[in-house]
Parts: structure tokens; sequence; C-alpha cells
């Protein structure tokens, strides 16, 4: 009991087994007879209330309800939409009878905002019993629909009069069609949010707002420049990672720039066909050229990886040269036993300054200065779809294609392959020699080791691994060794001299993939890291021609 004067009499109610009975689950309808479930309010076969009480109840409301019914929801759609005239909001309604509901009363008056000036003297002067009230205003949206502007008192106008003559209230003659304007504007503005959501913003220099780096796991992340220097988490393995800063731009130093506008001067006094002695200074041997026909080509991993010729290619003021430095030899491969001797006579050769017709080789192909800017990487690439061959690896997993300048002759397409270590020295010697700074850099090549700093679990001890291995790992010149493994499914990572130190997978480490795991008892996998052994000596792809005296 929260007050006395509310208290309930409990004897005076009837509970719902007295009421509906509780001898069986259906009852037979007063009216029509169909036996429905009494605890129905209506009967389903005639429409009948089941209790007197319940009809009586409401027939009160029915008596009680105002006798201006509300439009019907084909008049509201159909009507052409109207605009919201200025004048104040009336609101003459009818009184109801339900004391849940409530009426205003005489004298009252709801005003729109800004509209208390245009209010009637007698609306507000009414004495103590009199009041305005400020309607909420409607919103921009509904004010600025472009419709024609009828006065609510305009004779003849059937908007602001009822059916009998009497003033009608204006949010009841303009709801319909100012909320249905509404819902049909919310609507095409969320539908084109819902198109524009997700699509990518173009940066300033295209399809693309930022650059790519990778994970130490490998997975390739593009981030913005605004996020330099900061630390992230790749979206696929959550391995956190820094974004490296920009590179500083290093200007030239006076000496260098004179001697190379002079280097450049001397190109273009003389003409690309009469070589003199030092212009093709910087050689790399045996690179993979392949001669493709669009029209043949096959769309599938490694289509093009063996057919290639070796090439030697020389770096010069004059342009880039390829060498074909003897013809293909017989089923004992006696070609490969020639290609020393004949290499050292066309070094010799050009370095005596003697003419490039006169070059004793099978084969040569020279590209001028003004043809490089067409070499370009097109594997790998970072968007697919800008690829002539979808992304799909036709020379080969992990190996670094780039075009060659068109050839003048036939309709033939020339492109040069890469291992790691050979494409780094290509990528420096177009930077050096052409200015063709950091080639491959943004599709994704590591043009140098990017090391990831890791902690032991059980020696506590720091070591560095590869961020990026699949190159190393395909590269022939290049040797790993194994410095840490990782759990897959836990991620507990432990160095190679702390396996060791706990006797795990054995002496040499081949049975940890099947040991559990001491962190999550799971089997620990093959996640390795690794780094380059700088133990190894590493084969020179690039050969410099003798000094001229």
């Amino acid at each position: 009991m929260l007050h006395k004067d509310q208290t309930v009499n409990l004897s005076e109610l009837k509970t719902h087994s007295e009421v509906m009975g509780s001898s069986s689950n259906e009852i037979a309808c007063p009216d029509c007879g169909e036996m429905v479930r009494k605890e129905l309010v209506r009967c389903y076969q005639c429409g009948a209330f089941l209790r007197k009480e319940m009809a009586e109840s409401y027939q009160r409301m029915r008596d009680s309800a105002p006798e201006a019914a509300a439009p019907a929801l084909h008049e509201l759609t159909s009507r052409p939409a109207r605009s919201i005239p200025s004048a104040p909001l009336s609101s003459d309604l009818p009184p109801l009878a339900d004391d849940d509901d409530f009426a205003l009363g005489a004298g009252v008056t709801a005003v729109a905002p800004g509209q208390a000036s245009a209010t009637p003297a007698s609306s507000t002067a009414g004495g103590d019993n009199s009041y305005s009230l400020n309607a909420p205003a409607l919103g921009a949206a509904t004010a600025a629909a472009e419709l024609p502007d009828v006065p609510l008192d305009e004779p003849g106008s059937s908007t602001g009069k009822s059916a009998s003559g009497g003033q009608v209230a204006h949010s009841e003659a303009t709801a319909g069609d100012v909320l249905l304007d509404i819902a049909k504007q919310e609507e095409e503005e969320s539908e084109g949010r819902r198109k524009q959501r997700g699509k990518r913003k173009p940066g300033p220099g295209g399809a693309r707002g930022g650059f790519v780096i990778f994970c130490p796991w490998g997975h390739q992340i593009e981030v913005q420049e605004k996020h330099r220097g900061q630390m992230g988490k790749c979206p696929r393995c959550k391995a956190a990672f820094i974004v490296p800063l920009a590179p500083q731009e290093t200007k030239p130093e006076e000496g260098a720039s004179s001697v190379a506008d002079a280097a450049a001067s001397t190109a273009v006094a003389e003409p690309a066909g009469a070589l003199a002695a030092g212009k093709f200074t910087r050689w790399m041997k045996d690179v993979r050229v392949h001669p493709l026909d669009p029209t043949k080509l096959k769309l599938k991993p490694g289509s093009l990886e063996s057919t290639f010729d070796t090439q030697d290619i020389g770096f010069g003021l004059d342009g880039l040269l390829l060498l074909t430095l003897v013809k293909k030899g017989g089923m004992f491969g006696g070609a490969d036993k020639k290609k020393p001797e004949a290499r050292d006579a066309a070094v010799s050769h050009l370095a005596a300054g003697k003419p490039l017709a006169e070059l004793q080789v099978a084969a040569q192909r020279l590209f001028g200065p003004d043809t490089i800017k067409q070499i370009q990487v097109v594997q790998p690439v970072v968007y697919a779809h800008e690829s002539m061959f979808a992304g799909i690896p036709v020379f080969g997993n992990n190996r670094i294609a780039v075009r060659l300048p068109k050839p003048a002759d036939g309709n033939e397409l020339l492109f040069a392959s890469f291992c790691l270590s050979d494409f780094r020295e290509f990528s420096k010697q177009m930077s050096e020699v052409f200015n063709v700074q950091e080639l491959g850099d943004d599709v994704g090549v590591p043009l140098t080791d990017k090391l990831t700093d890791l902690k032991c679990h059980y020696t506590d001890q720091t070591f560095q691994a590869l961020a990026e291995v699949a190159y190393h790992q395909a590269d022939p010149n290049i040797k790993l060794v194994i410095v840490g493994r990782k759990c897959e499914g836990c991620g507990l990572v432990i160095s190679e001299d702390g396996r060791k130190k706990e006797k795990l997978g054995g002496a040499d480490g081949k049975g940890l993939a099947k040991t559990k795991c001491p962190k999550c008892q799971k089997k620990f996998g093959a996640f390795t890291f690794y780094a380059v052994d700088t133990t190894a000596p590493a084969e020179p792809s690039v050969a410099s021609a003798p000094a001229v005296s």
C-alpha cells in the first residue's frame, strides 16, 4: 500500500477462471453459435463480442469519438503535395471524452515559432484562461518544397476548409503530404549514403590514396601518408608494424651535378650508333629476356618461365644495350662454354671504341635514352586489373619482371625477369645511370632487407628476422638461416638459441612442428623466422668494363 486512499477491494474483482470458465476451452458465440476459444475478444466468424462488458466499452468509445474522421491513406498519398503556408497553426480540435486523452481549452491557440505577431488578438487576450503554445518548427526539407502557396482562408479552396464549412487545422490538412515528402527525401539520402559507403576516395596521384607496405608476416597493407612514423596492426594477422618515415630528399653535390651535365651533353652531341670507349662500363650477365607474342599468351602461372634467352645488358650514356653473345647450342649445351670468351671479346671491343656494327655477337639491340621511360615493372602489381597478365605470375612465382622498350620492328614484346638480388642490382643501375629512382618500390618489391625485432620467450633476448622472405626463398643467390620459430596457435615466439637450449624438436628442430607448445599445449607448427646468412659469398651479377688507357 502506497497511500491509504489508494487501497483496492480485491473481493470485488473476478478471477480469470470465474469470468471465462474452466470446464471447457471453447464457448459458443452468443450471436452465431460458432464454437470459439474463450480467451478471444470477438468471434472470428461473425465479429460479435463474446463478452457483454467488452461490447459496452467499445460502444462508449465510438460514442465519444470526434465526428471528423482522419482522411484515408489513399487520399493522403494521392493528393498532390502542398507547401507549408506561413499562417499560424490553429488548434480548433474537438474535445475528447476519454480520460486518457486531453483537449485544449477555450481560447488556447498553438502558434509556430516566429509567428507570434500573426496570432489574432482574440486568441491571446482572453484573460487568465487564455494561453499560447509554440509548436515545434517543421524540418527544412518540408519548408524547401517548391509547391504552390495557397492561403488557407482563400475562397473556393478545399484545403483550408472542411466539408461542413468549418476551419480545418493546418497540421491535419497537410500532415500526410508533409510526412510523405520527408520520408521520400530521407530514403533518397540514406540510399545515397549507402552507395557511397565503402568506396575508396582517390588520392592526389590516382586511384590509390597512400602507399603499400608489408606486415611482419608478409601481408600487403595500404596506408596513408599521414600515418608515417606511427604504429599499426595488420588487419589479417594482427601483427604490430611501424609505418616507415618518408625518405629524406638529398640534394646532389655541385661536383656531381656538373659531371652529370657534362655526360648528358656528350650523349646528345654524339650519335647513338657511333660508340666510343667507356660508354658501357656497367654490365649484367645472363639476364632472362622473354620475347612474347600477345596473341599466343596463356594466362596461367609460370607459362613464360621457360621461354627466355639469356642476354647481357649494358648500361651507358647511349642507352640500354642487349647482347645475345652466342647462338643456341645443340643437345650438349656447347653454347654455354663459349659465352665467357664471347663476353670478354665484346667488352674489349667496346672499350677500344670500335663501331657497334663490327661487334662479333649473335644479336644486339640498343634502346636509346629517350625510350628508357618505357621500362616498367609488370610483375608483381598492386592492382590485378591494371596488369596485362591479370596479376597472374606468368614469369614464375616470386620473380620480378619488367617490360623493356618496344622494338621498332614487329609486334613482339620484350620482358626481362629477375630474382630478388638481380633485380636490386638492375634497379640500382637504372637509378645511377638513367636517374630512374627506386624502380619497383611502388609495387612492393623489397629493394632493401626489412627487419623486425622479436623477443624470445625463454631467453628474453631480442633478435631480428626478415619481415618478407618469399622473394628471398626464391632467390638462388641468397642463403637464409633460421633464427626463430612461432607457435601457430598462441603466437609464442622462441629464438633458435632458445629452442636449442630447451631442446625442443630435437637437435636440428625438425620435429618442432609436431611438438606441443609449452603455453597453449597445441602443436607448434612450422612458422619460421629467417635471416640472411652473411657468411655465404654471393656471386656477382654485374661486371665492369676494363678501363681505357
